[in-house]
């Protein structure tokens, strides 16, 4: 990416491809809850799913407590902050 750049100067957006602004939502830097959807990237879903899959077979839990086990601090922490950031 920083190769194919026209300017030397790349904005923050470019250096996170795989977010969900960058591959849907399209929204200019300063808008409401650009941060927090820069925060949220493919690689992020992805260890996520890891981590349910990783408390599945250390704990040998059922699923739906892995996912509830993972899941839950990170909507609790995501919707405060987009409560904050949707203001």
């Amino acid at each position: 990416l920083l190769i194919i750049s026209d300017t030397p100067q790349v904005s923050p957006s470019v250096m996170q491809p795989l977010s969900i602004n960058e591959l849907v939502l399209h929204r200019p830097a300063g808008s409401p809850g650009y941060a927090l959807l820069e925060s949220l990237t493919i690689p992020g879903l992805l260890s996520w799913i890891l981590m349910i899959i990783g408390v599945r077979v250390w704990s040998q839990r059922s699923w739906t407590f892995s996912a509830i086990f993972i899941v839950l601090p990170l909507v609790i922490l995501y919707g405060i902050w987009s409560a904050f950031a949707f203001r």
